[in-house]
């Protein structure tokens, strides 16, 4: 009796290491998940823009890095390019085409018909009624005496060919220069590759942004996100300038200014107060702002 006791005894040990190994599988079996921290992958299909309150038509062709011009084409747009908050704008013909619009053919119109006039041959007063047709074969209707022909008129001689306007070069800037719109050191550089698109001009708090070139304001907010209080000048058809994180802005949109102009202050960037961030761009592409401004 004593040896059976011994036994049981000696097998609740066994028993234990036994439930242990069996725990111990059932939680291999359960494996943490896998946390990714990689950013998701974009989004296919057609882009489409929804219009927030404070959106312009050159502040969303900037964020998407298009031009005016396409955006309006591709979602029938004129001048002055009005938009409204909810409309949902095409992106690219693929979001054209999803959102049923067809490629733009001119601008729409409502035409009424209007009653075709018949041409008057004669300049004289209107010529009588003729009498109705006799059938009498002896009787016919007068006929007026034939009108002497016109003298010719004098042959015309082709006017001067006139000399063309002066003008800028197609996309060029050959009207005009740029200039560094602070001075200061660049503290980074243009880099398409990592998309940094424009530069960092380290300045003082306070310090003059100026225009770096003479054109129209066409935005001035703080509308895009990452941009603080934004500046953009559109200098002609081909180029645009902006002028980012401005602690006060001295221009408004619609407003012409001169290269060297007083447009805003230095200061908005909590995180770095002395920074100015420049972008040049050319028909929506960004470019690198030193290959145009002058050596400091």
């Amino acid at each position: 009796m004593l040896r059976s006791r011994c036994l049981r005894n000696a097998r609740v040990p066994w028993c234990g290491l036994v439930v242990c190994v069996l725990l111990l599988a059932a939680c291999a079996t359960q494996r943490a998940p896998v946390v990714s921290r990689e950013p998701p992958p974009p989004e296919r299909g057609p882009r489409v823009h929804e219009v927030a309150r404070g959106d312009t038509l050159y502040a969303i062709a900037w964020r998407y890095d298009t031009t005016v011009e396409a955006l309006a084409k591709l979602n029938h747009l004129g001048p002055p390019y009005l938009i409204r908050v909810g409309d949902r704008l095409a992106l690219d013909a693929d979001a054209a085409r999803a959102l049923g619009r067809k490629p733009a053919s001119g601008p729409s119109a409502v035409v009424v018909a209007q009653p075709i006039a018949t041409p008057q041959l004669t300049t004289g007063p209107a010529a009588a009624p003729a009498p109705p047709h006799q059938s009498s074969p002896h009787q016919s209707s007068p006929r007026q005496p034939p009108r002497p022909p016109a003298p010719p008129a004098p042959a015309r001689q082709p006017p001067e060919a006139a000399s063309p306007a002066p003008g800028p070069a197609a996309g060029g800037v050959s009207e005009w220069s740029w200039d560094w719109p602070v001075k200061g050191r660049v503290s980074r550089q243009f880099d398409s590759n990592r998309k940094f698109k424009g530069i960092n001009i380290q300045s003082t708090p306070g310090t003059a942004v100026r225009a770096a070139a003479p054109g129209e304001v066409v935005y001035a907010g703080d509308g895009l996100r990452g941009y603080g209080q934004l500046i953009i000048v559109k200098h002609n058809a081909a180029y645009l300038s902006a002028y980012a994180h401005n602690r006060v802005m001295r221009v408004r949109e619609g407003e012409r200014v001169s290269r060297g102009q007083t447009i805003g202050e230095v200061g908005g960037d909590a995180a770095n107060p002395g920074r100015l961030y420049f972008e040049i761009r050319k028909q929506g592409s960004p470019v690198d702002p030193t290959r145009l401004l002058p050596t400091q």
